[in-house]
């Protein structure tokens, strides 16, 4: 069963994959899940409103997310190693200097060098270095680190509320940093090394049908990135893809605010999160199998059904015994369909020979769009901070998509360029 899962397993691109996980897993401290924990304590400590937070944090996120075609370029001139290293030591300094916020401008610097860092540099870098060790099994590399998120979102926030009990919530960020830079840098990077093509063949053994795949998948994609970017049904799906991260940023930046809001209890949110990362991952493989069966907008209409209902449980009678649990289960099962979606959805209409052109662009719309949904939830909460506005928004916003996703074409039509006018 194993060798069936990790082919020569002497090779050691799957150590690196290993350790791909672990990253992928270490990004937490710049995403919304986790820096989510910290809200309350930065609004009591610096005697800031909600809105006030969300609104820096909105505005970093835009501005990391303009910067991630620089980080990419790194990426790709870097080894592997030293990449990791570089970022993991990085993301340190931005938890010290969170640590160390006195007022709301460092605040935000730090946020954008924490959502830079562990949003967009991770992820980054570890599509780069999966794709210098595997060329065949690239698809279930790529489905296996997509377990170390779920790892994280799972474990990182019990250990930071924790360690916020023990040290208080600065000194929980040094711990954090002190970890990052002693423990994980130099054992990621010790594992992370570069492939040698004279004596490691990619997926670790030749592959005779390499040369027939490439042609094939070459042959396959048929759309200019021009064209693609022309094609209306482009922007209809970028649209309907961007509702996701969109309204799950919204929700899980305020999670421990929502939950007291609607009666449950905000030290619940650890257990959300934990609910989360599970359904996420299980949801995810499962959606993948189900893909190859069905047209790719019927899962991205899906997940973004499952999205509404996943807001809705807000309003349920479910209590605090089982609400955050509930709630956690059902926003991290959407966002598995929904990221399985899209993984799919765009070799799906446009090909391959155009994919990385395209995915920066949904990435840059994608991560972009993030940045305005916690400062949106803030203000329709107001000082009562009652959050049943913003989950409506949620509810009818995510049905509002899954129609247009349903209703969207199955396949794209180029449209023709314009000729110019003759002389």
């Amino acid at each position: 069963m194993l060798s069936r899962l990790f082919p020569n397993p002497s090779f050691h691109g799957w150590r690196v994959l290993g350790a791909a996980v672990v990253f992928a897993a270490l990004s937490g401290p710049g995403q919304s899940y986790l820096l989510s924990l910290y809200i309350d304590h930065l609004v009591a400590d610096l005697q800031l409103s909600r809105l006030d937070v969300s609104a820096v944090y909105g505005a970093a996120t835009i501005a990391a997310a303009l910067a991630l075609p620089w980080v990419g370029a790194r990426a790709d001139r870097m080894t592997s190693a030293a990449y990791a290293r570089a970022v993991l030591a990085l993301l340190a300094l931005a938890m010290v200097g969170l640590s160390l916020s006195r007022a709301l401008w460092a605040v935000a610097l730090s946020f954008f060098a924490l959502r830079l860092l562990g949003q967009g540099a991770i992820s980054l870098g570890i599509v780069t270095t999966v794709v210098r060790w595997f060329r065949r099994y690239r698809g279930r590399a790529f489905a296996i680190t997509s377990v170390g998120y779920s790892l994280g979102e799972a474990t990182l926030p019990s250990a930071v509320v924790a360690a916020v009990a023990a040290f208080g919530w600065r000194g929980s960020l040094w711990a954090l940093a002190a970890a990052y830079l002693l423990l994980f840098a130099p054992l990621v990077g010790a594992v992370m090394r570069e492939r040698d093509p004279e004596r490691e063949p990619c997926d670790g053994a030749p592959d005779p049908e390499a040369s027939e795949l490439s042609r094939a998948l070459q042959a396959e994609a048929s759309w200019d990135p021009r064209d693609a970017l022309r094609s209306p049904v482009f922007w209809t799906l970028l649209a309907c893809s961007c509702v996701s991260p969109f309204l799950l940023t919204g929700m899980l930046f305020h999670l421990p605010a929502i939950l007291r809001s609607v009666g449950w209890e905000a030290a619940a949110a650890p257990r959300a999160f934990a609910a989360y990362a599970l359904a996420g991952m299980v949801c995810t493989y499962l959606a993948g199998f189900w893909l190859e069966r069905v047209h790719s907008k019927i899962g991205l209409a899906s997940g973004l059904f499952a999205l509404g209902l996943g807001a809705a449980a807000v309003f349920l009678p479910l209590g605090p015994a089982l609400g955050p649990s509930a709630l956690g289960a059902a926003l991290g099962g959407s966002a598995g369909i929904a990221n399985a979606a899209n993984g799919v959805l765009w070799p799906a209409y446009f090909g391959v020979r155009s994919l990385g052109a395209l995915r920066g662009v949904v990435n840059l719309a994608r991560n972009g769009c993030t940045a305005a949904a916690p400062p949106l939830a803030a203000w329709l909460a107001g000082p009562e901070e009652s959050f049943g506005a913003f989950a409506a928004l949620c509810v009818g916003l995510a049905f509002s998509f899954a129609l247009v996703a349903l209703l969207a074409p199955r396949q794209a039509e180029p449209r023709p360029r314009p000729v110019p006018a003759a002389r």
